[in-house]
């Protein structure tokens, strides 16, 4: 009994550490269960921009629930590409989330976009073709006056550089590359008429 009773406060020292050790774990399973989960308060929307303003760049309009605001547009920005604009995502508090949008690119009817390279075709008078001389094309904004070698051949392909897209991470342009087609002169408007005389 003596023995006991000298190794009861050891044991009931074991006993507690055991409870504070149960009652521990439970109070952490309680806490994981009710912790808070991060708010999201980001929003994420598309729009679509014409190919002109995806290479020389603008503003597009965007619309959220009731209120719209403008979006500048990066020249040179490829479909696809996320935008981020800060603080027009949804707020709780003192905090505001941020706006995700997701940018497509028009097709073109004119241009075809390779990596930072846009690809044309222009058409010349066959007699330009034959003996060279100065052209007019349009190019988006502008005009552009190209010089024609003589005996260029049909479907002979004209680059000239840093006309292409911008590259938004390099900040270095593209090429444009110019497919030449000569187009023949019309005919009937070539037939002299020869009244009787």
């Amino acid at each position: 009994m003596e023995n006991f009773q000298s190794i009861l406060p050891l044991i009931l020292i074991i006993i507690t550490i055991i409870i504070f050790i149960k009652l521990g774990s439970s109070i952490d399973k309680y806490y994981s269960k009710v912790s808070v989960e991060p708010l999201d308060l980001d929003l994420q929307t598309k729009i679509i921009i014409p190919f002109s303003v995806s290479i020389l760049g603008g503003t597009h309009i965007v619309f959220i629930d009731d209120s719209s605001f403008d979006v500048k547009i990066p020249a040179g920005i490829k479909n696809g590409e996320i935008l981020r604009v800060k603080e027009k995502g949804k707020s709780f508090k003192n905090q505001i989330g941020n706006l995700f949008i997701k940018v497509e690119v028009a097709r073109s009817n004119e241009y075809e976009r390779k990596g930072d390279d846009l690809y044309t075709t222009i058409n010349i008078p066959l007699k330009t073709a034959f003996f060279g001389g100065d052209v007019q094309i349009k190019y988006f904004d502008e005009d552009i006056t190209l010089e024609i070698p003589k005996n260029i051949k049909n479907n002979q392909m004209i680059r000239i550089e840093s006309y292409g897209a911008n590259n938004t991470k390099t900040f270095k342009k593209g090429d444009l590359y110019l497919t030449v087609s000569a187009i023949l002169p019309d005919v009937e408007s070539n037939i002299i008429i020869i009244k009787d005389i």
